[in-house]
């Protein structure tokens, strides 16, 4: 199938998908790093180390991130320059980890706040019945 035949599969539903997709991603990052008054990685970095990354490696939050290791340690160098992580050693002592100060919790828990006000606009015009039936769609 070339390029084009697929675009005329997808159809108007894919489309508008993808757009509302691409739309919704674009909006929430930038707000997030509009909260934190950093760059939209280091929005991420955060929020990734608030809700699901403890004190992982500096590799592995790279990875997570999709980073170069040089990227990474730039990244973590801003971080604790902020006062929003530290670094210690890892567990195997030979890698250093990632973890966030109470002034990064507190920086984290505002990105969240500021992706949760894009997804309720996001919604707001939905009654709660076409919400509930997105919920289904989506959850399939």
């Amino acid at each position: 199938m070339t390029g084009g035949s697929r675009q005329l599969a997808l159809g108007r539903t894919g489309n508008l998908l993808g757009a509302l997709s691409l739309a919704v991603a674009d909006r929430t990052t930038a707000a997030a790093g509009d909260a934190l008054g950093q760059s939209e990685s280091a929005a991420v970095a955060l929020s990734a180390l608030h809700h699901f990354l403890e004190d992982p490696s500096v590799d592995l939050l790279g990875r997570v991130l999709g980073l170069t290791p040089s990227g990474t340690v730039r990244l973590v160098d801003r971080l604790q320059e902020a006062g929003y992580v530290t670094r210690r050693p890892g567990r195997d002592g030979r890698s250093i980890s990632v973890r966030l100060t109470a002034s990064g919790r507190r920086a984290a828990e505002r990105v969240s706040a500021a992706r949760a006000e894009v997804l309720e606009d996001a919604l707001s015009d939905l009654t709660p019945a076409e919400r509930r039936a997105l919920d289904e769609l989506v959850s399939r």
